[in-house]
């Protein structure tokens, strides 16, 4: 009798994902063999567990909110949520704030099954696309009650990761007693309420704005070596904003990207989310394509260096047939 033994490979690497071969490859298992790992459990933090797709907006007089089920049960503590935005105009895909410096999406009421964008009014976007995260961090802060503050106040949260902080991927959420929720610490008029600065390999900070909201923040920090980094581009002074061009040249499908952009000051910012004690936006990405990305950049001195880090997705089951002898 001859026998044909399958050899299925499960690849969960930072690269270029090929759709449709685990289906494939499932489908050649002998009844009652085991089944490859569900993709969505790899340990590599770039692999989302829920993707929404790029969900389109229309023309909005008001601003809108448009609720994604993702129905991941557990503890949506344990989500980091990720969300993009895409544009007709030269904003292509971009991480939802304008060249103006303004947040056009945010996202919020996080539970175990669904979560909520709002979207400003117009035409910008044109869509949007959530995806969630469940990958382990190496440091969660857990949440922090804030209390009442009058003023902005700065909160220190001691790590002592070690190592070099340029590996650390950073996450600040926030959470509030009004149908807020757990939100991206954007509110409803799309201004930020607190932002992280001052990365060290033993701590971080938060600046959080004054007044009630938001009640907890919680900082969470993973390593995952990305698939491009940019490293720290000097920007020098500048009379008015401007965009730099960082050429990637990673190939594939751009939807599986991640993008991460981090700006650093030789103030008392430091290494930041490249949103300023202010609350204002310094630094945004926008036009990625499958071998660039531009970072457009306010006028002025702050910050002095920006950097940009992008990770990809790679899960494939590949179906490898032997021929034995006949027994």
């Amino acid at each position: 009798m001859r026998k044909v033994c399958l050899l299925i490979v499960l690849l969960s690497l930072c690269l270029t994902p090929v759709w449709g071969v685990d289906a494939l490859a499932r489908a050649y298992l002998p009844a009652g063999a085991a089944q490859p790992a569900d993709p969505q459990s790899s340990v590599c933090a770039g692999v989302p567990a829920y993707d929404s797709g790029w969900y389109a907006l229309g023309v909005r007089p008001d601003p809108i909110s448009v609720e994604f089920t993702h129905n991941l049960g557990g503890d949506p503590d344990d989500y980091r949520v990720s969300l993009e935005c895409r544009d007709d105009t030269s904003l292509g895909t971009y991480d939802c704030t304008d060249q103006g410096f303004n947040v056009n999406a945010h996202w919020y009421g996080l539970t175990s099954t669904k979560v909520q964008v709002y979207v400003v009014s117009g035409s910008r976007p044109d869509d949007v696309r959530v995806r969630i995260y469940t990958a382990t961090p190496e440091y969660d802060s857990g949440w922090e009650a804030l209390g009442v503050r009058p003023d902005p106040i700065p909160v220190d949260f001691t790590h002592n990761l070690g190592g070099n902080y340029n590996d650390y991927l950073v996450s600040l959420a926030c959470r509030d007693d009004t149908s807020l929720g757990t939100y991206d610490c954007t509110d409803q008029g799309f201004v930020v309420n607190a932002h992280w600065y001052s990365l060290s390999n033993t701590m971080v900070k938060v600046y959080a704005a004054g007044g009630s909201r938001p009640d907890d923040v919680r900082v969470r920090i993973y390593k995952s070596a990305p698939a491009y980094d940019s490293g720290w581009y000097t920007l020098g002074v500048r009379p008015d904003p401007i965009a730099v061009n960082f050429t990637h040249n990673l190939g594939g499908d751009l939807d599986d990207y991640r993008v991460s952009l981090e700006c650093w000051d030789d103030t008392s910012l430091g290494t930041y989310d490249c949103t300023d004690q202010g609350f204002n936006v310094n630094a945004h990405w926008y036009g990625l394509t499958s071998t660039t990305v531009q970072v457009y950049v306010v006028g002025g001195t702050l910050p002095d260096q920006l950097r940009v880090c992008i990770w990809q997705v790679h899960k494939v089951y590949l179906p490898v047939a032997f021929k034995n002898a006949t027994q």
